[in-house]
């Protein structure tokens, strides 16, 4: 009540008190917009993989490594599987004893391969002693011995 009082008092009978907000609009903006930015950039940089998981079966009579850009991501045995995440680089290497494979990715495999009905699902990929590799429906089991209806891009040869 003191500051209106003052604020005629000093001002004279028609100056009229302006409304000024609590809050200044322009700080409020600018910490949201930071706030969003430090937020996006956790998510970007922590360490959650936006990578699918993958079902990686080793149809050989030797054991593979998986190389992910000169990282190794796994060593399987023969006609055993492992759970890993499906590559992000456009390049894997497996290697044997004997051999290097090297493929190029360049592709996912159809919805059906991995979100049957709409539910999200892991994967599933057969290795072969040719090297060549399969997706496999979620249905199907491992090993699988028919690969006639392969989508568009596999199998994925070295």
């Amino acid at each position: 009540m003191t500051f209106q009082l003052n604020y005629f008092l000093e001002r004279g009978p028609q100056a009229q008190p302006t409304v000024r907000p609590f809050f200044n609009r322009g700080l409020i903006m600018k910490s949201l917009l930071n706030y969003f930015v430090v937020v996006f950039l956790i998510i970007f940089f922590s360490s959650c993989s936006v990578a699918p998981k993958i079902i990686f079966f080793n149809n050989t009579d030797f054991q593979v490594e998986i190389f992910n850009n000169k990282t190794r991501l796994v060593v399987i045995e023969p006609k055993h599987n492992k759970e890993l995440y499906y590559p992000i680089t456009q390049t894997i290497n497996i290697k044997t004893q004997t051999t290097n494979w090297v493929y190029s990715i360049n592709n996912y495999p159809p919805i059906e391969y991995y979100k049957p009905n709409g539910r999200s699902e892991k994967m599933r990929f057969q290795l072969e002693a040719t090297g060549e590799i399969y997706v496999l429906l979620p249905t199907e089991i491992f090993p699988a011995k028919d690969f006639n209806n392969q989508p568009i891009g596999f199998p994925i040869k070295p």
